[in-house]
Parts: C-alpha cells; structure tokens; sequence
C-alpha cells in the first residue's frame, strides 16, 4: 500500500477507483476533495489494481474517511493494512475513522482484539433513511402521501415558485442563502458551511442534480446530489433553505424525489443524521435504513 498525496495523481487515481469500485454516497471525488476541513491534506492509500482508502492528513493527524474502495469481501483487509501503516510507517498515534459503515466498524474491533492498536468507541453516529422510489409518485396518490399532496399543492397556490439550474443562480444569492440557513442550524450542522462554500465556487462540480427554488423573487431553497457509483441509487447530498416560508423544505424534498424518479433513479438516499433528528426524514416513508460511525483508534 503507498501514500499517494500529488494532487494530480491522486485525482486520477481516486477517479479511476470510484468508477470501478465506488458503492456508497460519499464515494465521490468532489465530495473528497471539498470534505477537508481547513490545513487538511488529501491523501489516497493506494491499494493497487484501483483499490484504496481515502483520507486526509494534517501534520501528524489522520482522517480516514467512509469505507475502502473496493469489493464488498476486501473492505476489512484493505481498511486494516491502511490503519496499521498510517501507525507504524506514518508513526501517527491516533486515526479518526469518518463515517464507516456500522457493519466494517464490528470487524475492525473484532480484528483489532490481537493487534497493536485498539478501537474506541463512536463518538457519534449517523442514520441514512432511503426511499424506495417506485412507491413514490409524483401525482402521490393515496392515503399514505394526502399530507404531503396537500402541503405541496397549498404551498404552489400560495407562492410564485420558480425552479433554476445552477448556471441559472448567481454564486453570491447562494452564499446568501448558506448564510441564512447556518444562522436557524445546530453548530454541528454548521461545520458543513465551508464545504457548501467550496461546492458553489466550483459550480457544484460534482453532482448530477442542482435545482434551486426561486419563491415570489429571491432563491428561498437549493437541493443536489449525485448517482451513487455502480447502483441505481441516488445520494441528496445538498438540502439547504432558509426557513422563511411554511412548508418550504418539504416541498423542496418532495421535487427532489420527483426529478430523482424521471432520471431512473431507483433508491434515493436522503443522507446521514443524528438519531433524535430523524423525524424531518422519517416524514417520507423510507424503506429502510442504515448507520455509519465515526470513532478513533488509537496505538496500544
């Protein structure tokens, strides 16, 4: 395994690999390259045969961040020989494991039980609800969606709505509108900020999917995402608005799944959030749900 950090080759290498092996949501080159957080150094744990790990390392600090890429049956060995050469041949003390699938984290404790490094427990963990999309219509029919046809319905007759592409919107009404929403958001919401900034310098490079919402003249609501690699799955990477308006948020979601359908998608991943906030989510039937974990491991 060797420590790829030029920039070039790594774009390159991470590209290639998220083509073959890319699974989940956050396997997304754009999304590596803008996650870092400020003095972050992006680095691939090259695997070979276009296999690794992506992470980030600031002096002697270590990010790993989600799951390898690679076959399902290779994540633990790949993601066990990284850990072990960022602490021996890196000399790092400590690894911060981002947002790793619930599953791959049990077997990297079961591993690390005869291993000179230890697991410590999550400190936080996420909930990813996913909508099934062949239950969802856009007409929504039926008992099961009455609520959200009449919020949506009401909330159109109310408003003048008008949706725009991001070559549409000027970059300053959407900082506009980041600035906005962080102001009505929890502080561990708010470490997101830079990174949407990032996205909309580079014109939300990246995703398959902008439409921000114009309400009675100004941009109220912006969503996006992307197509999850090798799937018929979708990731809602971006839903951000600015509270202003009744109902504003859900009617955005909701032209999300609409738009998400007509592009053949067929599984719509609304996204990672703390358990005791789920409710907003839960709101849209998902079928089912998975978790990830952020925790340390540390040198024994």
């Amino acid at each position: 395994m060797k420590v790829i950090s030029d920039a070039k080759i790594l774009k390159d290498k991470i590209g290639k690999s998220i083509s073959k092996y890319g699974n989940s949501a956050q396997h997304n080159l754009e999304l590596f390259l803008n996650y870092g957080m400020k003095g972050e150094e992006c680095i691939f744990l090259d695997a070979e045969n276009q296999k690794g790990v992506m992470a980030y390392r600031k002096g002697g600090a270590w990010k790993i961040f989600t799951d390898p890429l690679c076959k399902e049956h290779e994540k633990i060995d790949i993601i066990t020989k990284a850990i072990e050469l960022i602490l021996k041949e890196e000399e790092a003390k400590k690894i911060i494991m981002e947002d790793i699938s619930e599953e791959l984290r049990k077997k990297i404790v079961e591993f690390s039980k005869d291993r000179k490094f230890r697991v410590l427990k999550p400190s936080y963990s996420l909930f990813w609800p996913v909508i099934d999309l062949k239950d969802f219509s856009e007409e929504m029919p039926g008992k099961k969606w009455k609520t959200f046809r009449k919020v949506r319905n009401n909330f159109f007759r109310e408003n003048e709505v008008v949706f725009k592409g991001v070559k549409e919107v000027d970059k300053k009404e959407i900082k506009d509108l980041f600035e906005r929403w962080k102001r009505n958001r929890r502080d561990n919401d708010r470490v997101h900020f830079v990174q949407y900034l990032k996205f909309t310098d580079n014109s939300f490079e990246g995703l398959d999917l902008f439409r921000a919402m114009e309400v009675n003249g100004q941009i109220r609501s912006i969503y996006g995402g992307w197509k999850i690699p090798n799937s018929k799955s979708y990731y809602s990477f971006l839903g951000i608005h600015d509270y202003t308006i009744k109902d504003l948020g859900e009617v955005s979601y909701l032209d999300e799944l609409a738009v998400a359908k007509k592009m053949g998608i067929e599984l719509l991943d609304l996204g990672g959030i703390e358990k005791e906030h789920l409710g907003f989510k839960m709101k849209f039937h998902p079928s089912k749900m998975y978790r990830t974990d952020t925790f340390s491991i540390m040198s024994k």
